[in-house]
């Protein structure tokens, strides 16, 4: 009985690990339905990447956060579907405002980067 009980809590565990106790960067989601943070940043290096990389809205309201570009060039967030796209320059932060009229999903990327990864997606609620 005491060996299913450890087995039990090393599941549990583990469990907690795999659903988000290890996170990388860009594998978080920012909902703007909320309040909280209201800031999308633009990372670089060796695999540049959105964080987070996922963005929950609510359908037909406006909202507005901030892109910040933390990396050494420049950076832009594109959604084209809904006609928005911005840049911001190393070291910049910028305002950015979309009304998302579907509920569904819509892409974001970089147009410079996102063949190296740096898209997301806007879960529209």
């Amino acid at each position: 009985m005491r060996v299913k009980i450890v087995s039990a809590g090393l599941f549990s565990i583990m469990l907690a690990l795999v659903a988000g106790g290890c996170s990388s960067g860009g594998d978080e989601t920012l909902d703007l339905g909320e309040s909280g943070s209201t800031v999308v940043v633009a990372k670089g290096g060796n695999s540049p990447h959105f964080d987070p990389d996922v963005i929950k809205v609510p359908v037909g309201r406006e909202v507005t956060f901030t892109f910040k570009n933390e990396d050494t060039v420049a950076h832009n967030f594109i959604v084209s579907y809904i006609g928005v796209e911005v840049e911001a320059q190393p070291g910049q932060s910028v305002p950015v405002t979309l009304t998302a009229p579907d509920k569904g999903t819509l892409n974001f990327y970089d147009s410079k980067f996102q063949g190296e990864g740096m898209a997301g997606k806007i879960e529209v609620e």
